[in-house]
């Protein structure tokens, strides 16, 4: 990914700080207010939520972002502000997302054990899902972060802070569960100057409370329209969704018909009685149960001289009577027709997503699947990367800083063998940038190689000098050298992927 500033927005602001401690935005004091003065968000997150079970294209676009975002794991790196990164600090950030006595939990079971990749992969699925992410800091009771938990950002809601007179009567978020609540403050609250504190369970809040509550760490995927609560990128495509749902059903009740399409039953010569009508119904369901591609058979003539069953027309007798069963539509053409709707709600939902055919597994012809790899190159570049630069952003402000941790920032990382070229050109740029304070083994975990196990891998590169064949050469000579290795099996690999995609299937040339 690239490098943005994580902290710009932290300094910004402070110099609006010096002007107005608090936003002066108009308040949404008539909104509708939920148990536990909670706001109602715009739609339902468990209705949102559902849809992941319910539709598998936007399923698999939600969980994809989620695991290129965050699922591959991170690793810390200098911050582009920082010229002598702090190694106390480094040791303290990584003790907290690495250290064997960090808490990380995906849920309310405390048994339940997960890695930091999990919770953070399930924050991500949560703001792609439902439209906001939350997350739980667990602090110790001095205020050290040692770990997070997973909160289902479907179950959170904000507070509503001021009342119609404008006064303050809340705080903070609440968690709504089968008619129980839980409040939580909000992350950061309590290493302020004048710290606030919520009751985790009446919700009161100040500086000092009976129950302190944890707080939440809260992200919302903005949206113009709703100033509180952020809504995923599926709701433009929600027609579409709707839409791939009602034909699914469709082709069910279609093949629970034994592949049937809707007939017309059309009398010629007569009109049928009501009596007709029931037996006639009852003969074509006793067809329909009696096991697949079974026989119809009507005996028109026996049909018409029953009594009661068939009103004749004028000069007609039951020898002029005919019944014929037709199909309402033409198979082909409806079934052309249908697919090509399916194949347009799919594409609505991918262009909603952002995700391209060839990630979201959508390749119906050639033209989705000859250029695969700028699919997938211009999919982590614009999509991916500004995400995990937010993302990394977020957990600065509110993780890092509070463990005093400012010379170092989280570098998500990305999958594939392009994104494994540019983390090495991106690595041996950063182990220029420290004019050799790095130890030789952080830059052999740069690399992603294994530490040394003997004394040189605790010196540092300005200390072992730069004498040829020495070990700076040799570090010099290994970045090169897996740069260009790299490079050459992207290629190759690029090379088999289009001859795989020219191979002619069983269906074609």
């Amino acid at each position: 990914m690239s490098t943005r500033t994580p902290g710009i927005y932290t300094e910004i602001s402070k110099g609006i700080r010096t002007k107005a401690e608090e936003t002066q935005q108009l308040q949404d004091r008539a909104q509708a207010v939920s148990p536990g003065g909670a706001r109602s968000p715009p739609v339902d997150p468990v209705v949102l939520s559902r849809l992941l079970e319910e539709n598998t294209t936007h399923a698999k676009c939600c969980y994809v972002k989620a695991r290129n975002v965050a699922g591959y794991g991170f690793d810390l790196v200098p911050h582009p502000e920082t010229d002598s990164p702090s190694e106390e600090q480094r040791e303290t950030a990584e003790e907290f997302w690495f250290g064997d006595n960090s808490v990380w939990q995906v849920g309310p079971d405390h048994q339940e054990r997960a890695t930091a990749t999990d919770v953070l992969q399930m924050g991500w699925l949560d703001y792609e899902a439902v439209g906001w992410l939350t997350l739980e800091p667990l602090i110790q009771m001095d205020g050290t972060p040692v770990g997070m938990a997973w909160v289902p950002a479907m179950t959170v809601r904000k507070r509503r802070t001021h009342d119609n007179q404008g006064n303050k009567v809340a705080h903070g978020y609440v968690q709504l569960i089968d008619g129980n609540s839980r409040y939580f403050g909000v992350a950061g609250d309590r290493y302020a100057d004048e710290p606030i504190f919520v009751d985790t369970v009446n919700g009161s809040f100040g500086t000092s409370v009976d129950n302190p509550a944890t707080e939440l760490i809260f992200k919302r995927n903005a949206s113009p329209l709703h100033r509180h609560y952020g809504t995923p990128d599926i709701i433009p495509a929600r027609r579409a969704v709707r839409g791939k749902k009602a034909a699914e059903e469709y082709n069910i009740q279609f093949f629970e018909n034994d592949a049937v399409p809707r007939m017309a039953v059309i009398i010629e010569g007569g009109e049928l009685t009501d009596k007709a009508f029931e037996t006639l119904d009852e003969i074509i369901n006793e067809s329909a149960s009696g096991g697949s591609h079974r026989t119809l058979l009507l005996e028109v003539e026996r049909l018409a001289q029953e009594p009661g069953m068939m009103n004749l027309q004028d000069g007609y007798d039951a020898k002029d009577v005919s019944i014929r069963i037709e199909p309402m539509t033409v198979g082909t053409e409806e079934d052309a027709s249908f697919l090509g709707y399916q194949d347009h709600t799919e594409h609505d939902i991918l262009q909603a997503h952002e995700v391209p055919p060839v990630v979201g597994n959508v390749l119906k012809s050639g033209a989705f699947s000859t250029d695969t790899d700028d699919q997938r190159k211009e999919f982590a570049d614009s999509v991916i990367g500004p995400k995990q630069e937010n993302y990394a952003g977020l957990l600065y402000e509110t993780i890092h800083k509070p463990l005093g941790v400012t010379d170092w920032i989280i570098d998500f990382k990305t999958r594939g063998l392009e994104n494994r070229v540019q983390e090495l050109e991106m690595a041996a740029t950063r182990i220029e940038a420290s004019q050799g304070v790095l130890t030789v083994n952080q830059i052999l975990e740069e690399l992603g190689f294994e530490p040394r196990d003997d004394p040189i891998g605790q010196e540092m590169l300005l200390n072992l000098g730069g004498q040829p064949g020495g070990v700076t050469a040799s570090i010099e000579q290994t970045i090169h050298d897996e740069i260009t290795d790299a490079k050459e099996d992207l290629r190759s690999d690029l090379t088999v992927e289009r001859h795989l995609e020219n191979v002619p299937g069983d269906d074609g040339p």
